[in-house]
């Protein structure tokens, strides 16, 4: 799949968000087809990846490590997360935990130091600042508050230094860093490692130059990624969509998972 200007896109939303009704009355392949992480166990289980490692990018104070932690036993975990009061809270929550790496530091597409922009609401920090132009889309109780410079690494890099042979799965949850970091990650989501990136994408600017939707979408394709599903879609009071989660499969998950499923009836 690819995308080929605005026809197209209005044709993959209609597909999206068309669909969900069907599948939630008639589809037996996602348990939960609500839950995204019940999602990416399924499609892994069909695929037969009984073992894999995460990447769990934007891991602000461990829920959603503990989260896979209870869907994937074994898994190893990395996590990062740039913000300490968030790291703290992170280490506390996975401690003892033996398979479970976290790392204090944000990922971009290079390495270096760089400006994290401190909100009210600490899991909107962002190595973007919030808007200054245009309609707000965000929640004025998550509006700046602060900065902070953190160190940043890539994940090309990190994987080089902890080499890890299981099928993947890539979450960023970075506030509109997405992009960036999948620059940063492009060896390794070309090395046939990865099966599943999940992550935040955004249909209006919640963050100053945050790429939306369609933009991330295009380079994963580029990566032969393709979109799977949209979750836990948000909208402004207008009725604007504004973020969502999507998971997006690589080749060899969707031809193992997808394509020896049984034909629409």
């Amino acid at each position: 799949m690819s995308i080929n200007g605005p026809f197209h896109m209005r044709n993959l939303f209609k597909r999206v968000l068309g669909k969900a009704s069907y599948k939630l009355g008639r589809s037996t392949f996602v348990t939960d087809q609500r839950c995204a992480f019940s999602a990416q166990q399924s499609i892994l289980d069909r695929a037969g990846a009984k073992d894999v490692a995460i990447y769990d990018v934007g891991a602000n104070d461990g829920a959603t490590a503990k989260r896979y932690r209870s869907l994937f036993p074994q898994a190893q975990i990395y996590s990062f997360e740039p913000y300490p009061d968030s790291f703290t809270k992170l280490q506390d929550a996975m401690r003892g935990d033996r398979c479970f790496l976290a790392t204090e530091v944000a990922l971009a597409d290079k390495s270096g130091e760089q400006t994290l922009h401190i909100n009210w609401f600490d899991p909107t920090n962002s190595l973007l600042p919030r808007p200054v132009a245009g309609k707000r889309y965000y929640l004025s109780q998550a509006g700046p508050k602060t900065t902070l410079t953190v160190n940043v690494n890539t994940l090309d890099d990190f994987v080089r230094d902890h080499a890890n042979p299981k099928l993947s799965i890539v979450k960023m949850d970075i506030q509109g860093g997405e992009l960036s970091a999948l620059r940063g990650a492009r060896s390794f989501l070309t090395s046939g490692k990865v099966g599943i990136v999940y992550l935040e994408v955004m249909f209006v600017p919640l963050y100053q130059g945050a790429p939306l939707f369609h933009e991330v979408c295009a380079y994963l394709e580029q990566l032969q990624f393709t979109l799977y599903d949209l979750f836990d879609l948000h909208r402004a009071n207008d009725g604007q969509l504004r973020y969502a989660d999507a998971i997006f499969i690589s080749p060899s998950v969707r031809a193992k998972a997808l394509d020896t499923s049984n034909e629409e009836p």
